[in-house]
C-alpha cells in the first residue's frame, strides 16, 4: 500500500511534470542522469520503515494463513527497499523470508490435506466388549497391537 505509493513517488521524480526526462528539464552542469538525492533518500528511508512495520505485523500475526500474506507483504517490502537503496537484506528480512517460506508450506500441506477424500469406513467386522481391537480380531487391553487397521471395533 504505502510501498507502492513510495515506487509511484520514485518514478514520478524522475520525470518533470510536462513527461521530458529530467535531463531535458535540468538546468546546465546538473546530473541529469540521477532524481534528486533528497528526494530518493526519503523514498528509501520510508521505505524501510514500512518494512518494518509489516515485519511487526508478522511477528503479531498467528500462525496460518495471516503470517503468511503478512510475511509475504515484509518480504516483498525488504526487497523493494534493497533494490531502491542498493543494500544487502538485513538479517531481519532475511528471517521473515523464512518465515514465508514455512507458512507456505504449512498452507500447502494443509490445503493438500484437506483436499484428501477419505474412504468411508467399514461396518466392524467383530466388536470386542472385553479387549481392545486389534485388525480384524481383539487382543488384550494389556498388549500391543502390532497390525494395521481392520474391521475390528
Amino acid at each position: 500500500m504505502l510501498a507502492a505509493a513510495l515506487l509511484v513517488a520514485l518514478v514520478a521524480c524522475e520525470t518533470t511534470s510536462d513527461g521530458e526526462s529530467p535531463a531535458a528539464a535540468a538546468p546546465a552542469g546538473a546530473d541529469a542522469s540521477a532524481p534528486p538525492a533528497q528526494t530518493r533518500d526519503e523514498l528509501v528511508t520510508a521505505l524501510e520503515a514500512e518494512a518494518k512495520r509489516l515485519e511487526e505485523r508478522v511477528d503479531l500475526a498467528r500462525p496460518g494463513r495471516d503470517r503468511l500474506v503478512a510475511a509475504q507483504d515484509a518480504d516483498a517490502a525488504w526487497k523493494r527497499w534493497a533494490e531502491l537503496s542498493g543494500h544487502r537484506l538485513p538479517a531481519s528480512a532475511r528471517r521473515v523470508a523464512r518465515i514465508a517460506a514455512v507458512e507456505a508450506k504449512a498452507a500447502a500441506r494443509e490445503e493438500a490435506k484437506s483436499s484428501h477424500t477419505f474412504a468411508p469406513e467399514r461396518e466392524c467386522c467383530k466388536h470386542c466388549t472385553t479387549g481392545c481391537p486389534c485388525g480384524d480380531s481383539c487382543i488384550s487391553c494389556a498388549k500391543q497391537c502390532r497390525k494395521g487397521p481392520g474391521c475390528a471395533c
